[in-house]
């Protein structure tokens, strides 16, 4: 099948597109620059070269493709404004040349985020089908950009993916976890609810085991998981266990992150640059994230071929054989 994805060269996107090609798929890139593709250099993709913002370069990508698969797009910005812009208004440019097309596109799959739903209450797994209530701006946007897909289901059967926390090689957000771990702390956030996670690998197979088996019409929703839920207290113990390490656990209060979330508000306000902390991202931290996958168990047939742990393990590889740690 010819399958064109957006956001390609990002942490996601580079798996998936692994993924595609050993499953025989031709696929073709979106990426902004040369200088992105380093990861997917030995592939035998085929790469278009701009931004969600270049109706042209997204005109390219989408003509004579059988499917498409949107990932791009903003897990933390400066601003709310900033996520409307590109997880908005990036997926509705790409909707305008995909409604603007006649062809032979059979397929589109949207990757969203659990955080559309909000946190689950007392631990409960939240369903596909669950109340949509997100508080961060992140959240919003996802929503939003849903939202912009309405009608598509007319003309192709659609596929929603809304992940919860994901990790694996080539991320650099949990990489300062294992970094701080292999130095010999290990910082919890207190409390520490129960949150679904999924490792890399397990969610690009969902995907392409959504892509394989597509519904007839209509919008399906996916959440994707590697079973049991964790804890930071748990996750931290896997990394430690990974990495060989014997950290010194250190119990953040609530208060005590909510503070530096600020100070990291306003020194990234002043310097322009995106930091890793913010309000909403605090919240999520002490925040109950449990999803339940049974339905992709029940259509697809999935079952995660990697538990927490032995993805962990291999992250932690990862990150070594880089110089990540």
């Amino acid at each position: 099948m010819k399958i064109a994805v957006t956001g390609a060269t990002g942490f996601i996107g580079s798996h998936l597109v692994e993924a595609l090609v050993r499953n025989g798929h031709e696929v073709t890139c979106l990426a902004r620059d040369v200088e992105r593709t380093r990861a997917l250099s030995d592939l035998p993709v085929r790469f278009v070269y701009g931004s969600m913002e270049s109706l042209p370069a997204l005109a390219n990508l989408v003509d004579g493709q059988e499917a498409v698969v949107h990932v791009a797009g903003l897990t933390k910005a400066p601003s709310p404004e900033e996520y409307m812009r590109v997880n908005v208004g990036g997926t509705k440019n790409l909707l305008s040349v995909i409604r603007g097309k006649e062809g032979r596109l059979r397929q589109f799959v949207f990757f969203s985020s659990a955080e559309t739903m909000g946190p689950s209450v007392l631990g409960q797994h939240l369903t596909e089908d669950a109340r949509l209530r997100p508080f961060s701006a992140y959240g919003k946007s996802k929503i939003m950009a849903e939202q912009s897909l309405a009608g598509l289901e007319r003309l192709m059967p659609v596929t929603i993916v809304r992940p919860p926390v994901v990790y694996g090689p080539r991320d650099k957000d949990l990489a300062i976890l294992f970094r701080l771990v292999a130095r010999g702390f290990l910082p919890v956030v207190s409390p520490s609810p129960a949150f679904s996670v999924v490792y890399v690998k397990n969610l690009v197979a969902g995907i392409c085991m959504a892509i394989d088996r597509p519904h007839e019409a209509g919008v399906r929703c996916f959440f994707f998981t590697d079973g049991p839920e964790t804890s930071w207290t748990d996750f931290g113990g896997m990394v430690a266990r990974a990495l060989g390490s014997n950290p010194l656990m250190l119990r953040v209060p609530f208060f005590v992150v909510r503070l530096i979330a600020v100070v990291a508000g306003i020194i990234s306000s002043l310097s322009g640059k995106t930091s890793i902390l913010s309000r909403d991202k605090i919240r999520e931290m002490v925040s109950s994230w449990v999803v339940s996958d049974e339905r992709a168990r029940r259509e697809l047939d999935y079952r995660p071929a990697f538990s927490t742990e032995q993805g962990v393990a291999e992250t932690a590889t990862w990150y070594r054989s880089q110089g990540w740690l």
